[in-house]
């Protein structure tokens, strides 16, 4: 089967309860959801749980139960708050789904079924059944990834219920393949005081959907703590995955682990090791793990590695939600703005503001490209390295005349100019706060702002299968080659070896390539590139302003 990956999911402008225009995409490896109690973080995972799964009975987890989860056995529904009759006033959750490079988008709302049966069901957007290489995804069904949820149901204490509904057996059937990693991924965490695994302890509550595999303990395993005992779901979760990988073979498309406050019972350090491993665990099993947290160590965590991977690079996403009466995603956060938030720390005067170093662009499409490539997490890694903050103007000038002007007077040292990507090496060589825009050109082109975007969109149009992440946003926001074509490419007197043509070109359509996002599609398919520029930029930043 096609490898399966979670993309998104957006919630409508009618709220689900709180939940409403709010988007979050889902990282490759680890997707870290935090925010105050209350701002819907668990209700998110239960619509991402919902909408895939396997329902075969010959797939089974070590839970003893089928690899998917449903809505309405996670978040309780009712009448009077949940369900809405009416089609036209219903809210809906879509969920985007990645097949092999193919987009897969369900969309569900609260249906009844019978007088007290509320549900969530998954149905294909638009409604019709999606095929991918001969397999049917069926219109009102799962997305055949397998899923687990765990939710807070795990940490119900074993020393406080009651004796008799507490079930302890040996597991004899287990494979030796899989005793041995539970028994292996759980000393890495907890040590155990046992080597290897002579015996796995099936252990479950009677009444409750608490069921766990306990490594080999040198004690009962119904004495441990509630760490451990939250530890025991999450290594038989992983265990079970990679039962279901060994069984499925070729047919495994991945799979969905999703975990409720992963946190819970941890000590500090062990939450650190936990999420390496779950990091090195997802890679090896092929996972996409959903957890929420109010743990401010895993948030520094996954924030740092984030910071330090390249820029749009990283596997994982740490999401934080703000305000419980509207919650809505802040995007870009630091660690230390997360921190003050939750804590709500009001924003005092008494805060330093960071200086403004200016970013001269020599033109105009130059400064659009300057100021697309300084936003979202590369900015971010700008001011974290630079502790500045950047206001970019275009000066209208050619780089000739700028470049005369950096040579005449000492006030253009002070500042950071940006050129096109097409002056020479030589001309600014020894101008440490001169920095050339990214960008490559064929042989016989010049690499100017206005000749890169009108060859990259004759790329899109011509070549969809190397830009098939960039067709996918433009795929949602209804365009095609057609559209490209007819509105972008329709001057055929344009000289592109023109400098005052290209201009034009350039000029007469920008607000339709700022609409459609052509240069953050751009930026996003020259990564390296934009990375060396925010390199430079931090290095000229550091010329003009030493003391950083």
């Amino acid at each position: 089967m096609s490898a399966i990956r979670v993309c998104s999911i957006e919630f409508s402008k009618i709220p689900f309860r709180r939940l409403r225009l709010l988007s979050i995409p889902i990282a490759e490896r680890i997707t870290l959801i935090a925010g105050h109690n209350g701002t819907g973080k668990s209700t998110i995972l239960a619509f991402i749980a919902n909408d895939s799964g396997l329902s075969e009975k010959e797939y089974v987890s070590y839970f003893n139960r089928a690899v998917q989860a449903n809505f309405q056995e996670i978040i309780h529904l009712t009448e009077d708050h949940d369900f809405i009759d009416d089609a036209d006033k219903k809210p809906y959750v879509m969920i985007s789904y990645d097949i092999d490079g193919k987009i897969l988008v369900k969309k569900g709302n609260v249906t009844r079924r019978g007088k007290e049966l509320f549900r969530v069901v998954p149905r294909n957007d638009p409604k019709q059944d999606f095929e991918h290489e001969g397999i049917a995804f069926k219109s009102d069904a799962k997305v055949p990834l397998p899923t687990i949820y765990l939710g807070m149901t795990r940490v119900i204490p074993i020393g406080e219920s009651n004796r008799l509904h507490v079930r302890k057996s040996s597991d004899t059937t287990m494979p030796a393949i899989d005793r041995n990693y539970i028994q292996k991924v759980t000393n890495e965490l907890i040590e155990t005081g046992r080597e290897t695994a002579d015996l796995i302890t099936h252990q479950s509550i009677t009444h409750t959907k608490k069921v766990s595999k306990h490594a080999d303990y040198a004690y009962d395993s119904r004495a441990i703590s509630l760490g451990q005992d939250s530890l025991s779901s999450i290594v038989t979760a992983l265990a079970s995955f990679k039962k279901l990988q060994r069984e499925m073979g070729e047919s495994y498309p991945g799979g969905l682990l999703i975990v409720d406050e992963v946190d819970a019972g941890f000590h500090p350090r062990t939450q650190t090791k936990l999420l390496r491993i779950l990091q090195r665990e997802a890679t090896t099993l092929g996972l996409q793990i959903i957890a929420t947290t109010h743990s401010l160590v895993l948030i520094e965590s996954v924030s740092l590695q984030i910071q330090k991977a390249p820029t749009g690079k990283s596997q994982d996403k740490l999401h934080y939600l703000q305000d419980t009466r509207n919650p809505h995603l802040c995007e870009g956060w630091s660690f230390e703005q997360i921190k003050a938030d939750m804590y709500l720390e009001p924003p005092t005067s008494a805060r330093t503001k960071k200086p403004v170093v200016l970013v001269y662009a020599e033109d105009d499409e130059a400064h659009l490209y300057a100021e697309r490539l300084l936003c979202g997490p590369r900015l971010s890694k700008i001011a974290k390295e630079t502790k500045v903050r950047l206001k970019v103007l275009s000066i209208k000038m050619g780089h000739d005349d700028l470049l005369k002007l950096y040579k005449a007077d000492h006030y253009f040292k002070t500042v950071v100019i940006v050129v096109d990507a097409d002056v020479e090496e030589k001309k600014i060589r020894g101008m440490s706060n001169v920095v050339r825009l990214p960008g490559t050109a064929a042989i016989g082109d010049r690499p100017t702002p206005e000749l890169l975007l009108y060859r990259f969109i004759q790329t899109l149009i011509d070549d969809r299968d190397s830009h098939l992440d960039s067709w996918k946003k433009l795929d949602k926001l209804g365009l095609s080659s057609d559209y490209l074509a007819e509105h972008l490419l329709n001057d055929h007197a344009v000289q592109l070896d023109k400098r005052d043509s290209a201009k034009v070109w350039f000029t007469q359509r920008v607000k339709l390539m700022k609409v459609w996002g052509l240069i953050d599609l751009w930026v996003d398919e020259n990564a390296a590139l934009a990375e060396d520029f925010v390199d430079s930029m931090i290095n000229a930043i550091r010329s003009v302003h030493p003391e950083q």
